[in-house]
Parts: structure tokens; C-alpha cells; sequence
């Protein structure tokens, strides 16, 4: 995959299948994963969606086969100009859904060491006997400095449900972003 321009990578919260969201430039075609045209905004959702699970042994044909987890990337969903007013800086994305509070037991044969007990920032916890994603996002907030058209800056917001634009202020006619001058970084509990 080539995505144009990046400006931000950020692990997607929800996903257990190591997914991660790039702002880019150019939206991926969902036929051919070609990029579209360099300075159209873009942001997409790449994520490991096939490979061989579990512990493989450390031997001459594992150590010289370098695919031999026969992993394969897929873009689930690739937001363009129907979507965002401008080429995307950073992302962050609503906590308000999330288990970071509960004790943290979780840990395998790869984990480099033990996790923080409480309030870690480990992106999978153990609930009952299941491994689940540490938060539940709703929405995505997305950082546009330079609007194509009306404001100095917008934050928007894409449903994470069908990642729709979200109209954040129902008073007005059509769907309206936040407005914020200049805006470029955006933060949320897991990047602290």
C-alpha cells in the first residue's frame, strides 16, 4: 500500500487484529489499492485481516523464510474527499467506553516483561476469561488545519459506525465541524 504524504499512524483501540489509521494524502481505490490524487485528503484503516496464529519454533526454516507467518494487510476503509474537508494531521479518538481502570493481567510469551497493574496503557485487557480491546471508541476526531473551504482550522468527527461525518452542531443547517483555529494535534488518554 502507498500512502501519500502520511502525516500521522495511530493504533485503532477497537481492533484486536493490529490494525492501525494513517492520514494521508489520496484515498485508497477499495478495487486496487491504488492511491488517488496527491493533495486530497485521505484517511484509511490498515489492518492485519489473515496469517498463520501462534507460537512457531525458532529453527533454520523459520529463521529464513521470512514470510513464514503468511501474514496479509488489508485496508478496511479508506475516508476521501466525500468525507473530509481537508488533508488530515492527527487523530485521536473518543476513551469514554474503555477498561484501562480494571487490573491489568494480561501478558504472554511475547510480552517484554509485566504490564502496569493499573491504569496501563496496554491497548488489550483480560476481562473474565477473553481477551478484549482496552477501549471501545465511538468516534474519531480528526485534525485539519487547513480546511479546503470556510474556517482556519476544523476538528471532525467520523462515527466510527459506519464512519460517517458527524454533525456536531444540529442547530445549523448541514454538518458542521468543530472550528479550531490552526488546529493540529489531537490527543486522547492512550497517548498520554
Amino acid at each position: 500500500y502507498t500512502f501519500q504524504n502520511p502525516q500521522t499512524i495511530q493504533p485503532d483501540h477497537s481492533s484486536l487484529n493490529s490494525a492501525i489509521w494513517v492520514a494521508h494524502e489520496g484515498a485508497l481505490d477499495p478495487v486496487d489499492n491504488q492511491p488517488g490524487p496527491a493533495g486530497t485528503p485521505a484517511l484509511s484503516k490498515l489492518e492485519i485481516v489473515s496469517g498463520f496464529v501462534g507460537p512457531i519454533a525458532l529453527n533454520a526454516q523459520s529463521l529464513l523464510i521470512p514470510n513464514f507467518r503468511d501474514m496479509a494487510y488489508g485496508v478496511r476503509v479508506s475516508l476521501g474527499p466525500n468525507s473530509l474537508a481537508g488533508i488530515p494531521v492527527d487523530l485521536a479518538f473518543d476513551n469514554l467506553r474503555n477498561f484501562s481502570g480494571m487490573t491489568n493481567y494480561y501478558t504472554n510469551n511475547y510480552s517484554a516483561g509485566f504490564p502496569a497493574t493499573v491504569n496501563g496503557k496496554a491497548l488489550a485487557r483480560q476481562v473474565g476469561n477473553a481477551i478484549r480491546a482496552s477501549n471501545s471508541p465511538s468516534y474519531v476526531f480528526i485534525a485539519v488545519p487547513n480546511p479546503q473551504q470556510g474556517s482556519e482550522g476544523l476538528v471532525q468527527v467520523i462515527s466510527t459506525d459506519g464512519f460517517s461525518l458527524v454533525d456536531t452542531n444540529p442547530y445549523e443547517d448541514g454538518v458542521q465541524s468543530i472550528e479550531v483555529t490552526g488546529a493540529t494535534v489531537m490527543m486522547d488518554y492512550f497517548r498520554q
